[in-house]
Parts: C-alpha cells; structure tokens; sequence
C-alpha cells in the first residue's frame, strides 16, 4: 500500500540561509561556529546556552533546539564572534 511521503523541509545548505533561522539545531549551530557538535551539546549539557527538546524541521524527529536569540546572547556573553551577523 502506497502512503504519501510526509514533506520535510530542506535542510539549509549556505550559511545565510542558516543565519535567517529563529530555531537552530545543534549541528547547525556547530556548523556555524565551526566546531564540534558535541561542544555544542556540553554548552547545553552545562546549562550554558539555554535549549529545549522539539521535532528537528528537517528530519522529523526529536532534537534539541536552540532560539537565535538564546545563541546570540550566549556568544556575546563570552566574547565569541557573532556568527549570526552576516
């Protein structure tokens, strides 16, 4: 029995396109630090940089989510580049 396909979105593939997001996942964000997505998930892990659980918008299942703003504010609090910034 043929089911439709549940539509994902496209996974970004630039780095502008990734800057535009409100809700970033922590290989994309590892992906836009330049760095490993387990430091990503440490900073988490710590309570550095504030997260919640949610459905990943791209595969479909469950991911840890960080808001633009959360990001933002947790690189500025430790002198790191803004990677947001264009």
């Amino acid at each position: 029995m043929n089911r439709p396909r549940r539509q994902r979105g496209r996974r970004p593939r630039t780095l502008a396109e990734i800057r535009q997001m409100p809700v970033l996942t922590l290989g994309l964000i590892a992906r836009l630090c330049d760095c490993c997505r387990n430091t990503v998930k440490w900073w988490v892990d710590h309570g550095l940089l504030p997260s919640r659980q949610g459905t990943d918008p791209f595969q479909g299942a469950r991911a840890t989510l960080v808001r633009r703003e959360d990001l933002e504010a947790f690189l500025k609090a430790r002198g790191m580049p803004d990677f947001l910034d264009p």
